[in-house]
């Protein structure tokens, strides 16, 4: 898992927690 400062842009931590989020639906979508 990744961890994130605060310093970090907080667009690129939600676009990179969106795709994560995404990936993770596919990804259930295919386990069944």
């Amino acid at each position: 898992m990744e961890l994130y400062n605060l310093k970090d842009d907080p667009y690129e931590i939600s676009n990179l927690a969106y795709k994560k989020q995404n990936s993770q639906l596919v990804k259930n979508l295919f386990d069944d």
